[in-house]
């Protein structure tokens, strides 16, 4: 599916307005392109972080065993952004992650100030976060498959 400058340009005043995003899909379809182009659109206007869901999952887990408090450990990496993205939502769904979910994407997704893009289908994206944040997620994201081909292996 394409998607116009006008497109990116409106759900960025979405997100803005506090209706955040959650996009899932098979990989290569556009769901980082999406978040990017609306964190770009955003960035000058709003302070915006972006985080990659499993290389924080994976500092925040050696920080932490390395006697680190994961309170203060999120505060440092993510800060208080305006918009936060998280792309690439997935894992395992262990304790650890279901913790770290709870703690950065569930207050977010009260306010609507979240995009997130994920490779898993909607019902797996619900079981990763538990229902408490995908509760919340669905009060004030609209949540969507980004469907089409694997730009990447597309010849």
């Amino acid at each position: 599916d394409s998607v116009s400058l006008a497109d990116i340009d409106r759900v960025a005043a979405d997100v803005a307005g506090g209706r955040g995003r959650l996009w899932h899909g098979q990989n290569g379809v556009g769901k980082s392109w999406r978040a990017a182009a609306v964190a770009l659109t955003l960035v000058e206007s709003v302070k915006v972080r972006w985080v990659h869901w499993p290389t924080m999952i994976a500092r925040l887990k050696d920080e932490v065993a390395g006697g680190g408090q994961l309170g203060a450990l999120v505060a440092k990496l993510v800060g208080s952004p305006r918009i936060l993205v998280v792309d690439e939502l997935t894992g395992w769904r262990t304790e650890f992650e279901a913790e770290t979910a709870e703690r950065i994407i569930g207050p977010r997704a009260e306010s609507g100030a979240v995009v997130i893009t994920s490779n898993m289908k909607a019902d797996d994206c619900r079981a990763y976060v538990g229902d408490r944040v995908w509760s919340r997620l669905g009060a004030s994201c609209r949540i969507g498959e980004v469907g089409g081909v694997d730009r990447r292996r597309s010849p």
